[in-house]
Parts: C-alpha cells; sequence; structure tokens
C-alpha cells in the first residue's frame, strides 16, 4: 500500500500550474503519472527506484488489476486537476488508437511546418521568417477551431471552392524538387471532403477540385445521415 499512501501525499502538495494538457488516465497509467510527479516535484528522488520499490513488477492485465485495486483513480483526478489540466478517460482497448490520433494534434503538425518551410526555403525564403509566418497561421487555424469546428475553421482555396489558385499551387509544387505534391495532394483530398461534408462547397466544385489534383472520378458526395 506504499504506492497509494505516496500517490496520496502527492495529491496534497501545492502544486505550481503548467500550461494545461489533457492527460489519457486509465488505472495502469498511475505508476507513470506517480513516477513523473516524483521526478519533477521531487528532483532528489529517483522515479524509477521510486516505483521499483513501491509495486511488484507487473505488467499488462495484473498491472490494470492492481491499480484498479489500490483506487488511484480519484487521487489521479486530484493530481491532474491541481496541475490545472484536464483527465480523459482511454479503456485499455482503445489506447493505441487514441495515441495514434494525438499526432495529429502534436508530431504530424511538426511534419507539415516542416514540409511548408520547405516550400518556402525552395523559393529562397529563410527558415527563421518561413516558421514564424506559419507558426501565425497555425495559432489563427487553433484558434478558430476552438471557437467552431474544423469544417467551418478551415480555410484556404478548398474551403472556398477555388479551383484555379488550387491548380497553380499544383502546377508550382510539382515544379520544386525533391517532390513535395504528394502529401499536398493528399491533404487537399481531405480538405475537399471536409468543405463538402460542411455544405461549403457543392458537388461540381468539388469534382472540379479533384480534377485539379488528377482525380478522375467524380464526388461520391457528403455522407448522408443513417
Amino acid at each position: 500500500m506504499a504506492f497509494a499512501f505516496l500517490l496520496g501525499l502527492l495529491a496534497r502538495l501545492q502544486l505550481p500550474r503548467p500550461k494545461p494538457f489533457i492527460a489519457a488516465l486509465g488505472p495502469a497509467q498511475a505508476l507513470w503519472l506517480l513516477s513523473l510527479f516524483a521526478a519533477f516535484y521531487r528532483r532528489n528522488v529517483d522515479a524509477s527506484l521510486l516505483v521499483r520499490e513501491c509495486v511488484p513488477p507487473l505488467r499488462g492485465a495484473d498491472l490494470e488489476r492492481l491499480a484498479g485495486q489500490l483506487g488511484l483513480a480519484a487521487t489521479l483526478e486530484v493530481l491532474v486537476r491541481k496541475l490545472g489540466s484536464q483527465s480523459l478517460f482511454v479503456p485499455p482497448e482503445a489506447r493505441a488508437a487514441y495515441h495514434a490520433a494525438s499526432h495529429y494534434g502534436a508530431a504530424f503538425v511538426c511534419v507539415l511546418l516542416d514540409q511548408g518551410m520547405k516550400i518556402l526555403a525552395a523559393g529562397g525564403m529563410k527558415d527563421d521568417v518561413s516558421r514564424g509566418a506559419l507558426l501565425a497561421l497555425a495559432r489563427s487555424t487553433l484558434d478558430a477551431i476552438e471557437k467552431s469546428d474544423p469544417a467551418h475553421a478551415m480555410a484556404g482555396v478548398y474551403a472556398r471552392g477555388d479551383a484555379g489558385t488550387a491548380r497553380r499551387h499544383v502546377e508550382a509544387l510539382d515544379a520544386i524538387r525533391p517532390p513535395v505534391a504528394t502529401l499536398y495532394r493528399d491533404l487537399a483530398r481531405h480538405s475537399i471532403a471536409l468543405a463538402e461534408q460542411a455544405n461549403r462547397i457543392d458537388r461540381p466544385v468539388a469534382d472540379a477540385l479533384r480534377s485539379v489534383l488528377g482525380d478522375g472520378e467524380k464526388s461520391p458526395g457528403p455522407p448522408t445521415e443513417s
């Protein structure tokens, strides 16, 4: 029970509040969370030793059951709230998909900005300038999403159905070496579908945009309600 006791002590600490974040909590994450807090707030504690001494070396379902029996969920919620954060329960069978989805709001954003910087570098723009410009656009986009949703916050040529400008985009990117247009085309296809789903463009406009991308098939239209 030393584990539950230590976690209870941490919950009573007056902790500083970092930027809010979303913490995915399941019973097994208790070990990870305890080691994180111990290492961060008590830097003289060996977190790996702390976890090793408090809990037997169990894995998988055994670890889930042990953490659940210790009744740690409520204490974890207290810790997360003390950090000014929000908890999100993810069942064990959905955690791999959750982790994959989280990349779309984190790691993949880095990939997108890197691609944009490479395109701008091909036109002679310095990295520090292009990074600042793209970050400003990203921040305004995230602000817009927070106020509405991705489909209605989306700006740009595909949201407004501008096939002429989209064609110039594709022609310009096709001329860059090494190639950068493949990812652009994939993202553009998803942008068209999102705009059509939100009724921001109609089917003929969507078909015209797909034609610019080299897609010959007609649009199936936005998904219908069942």
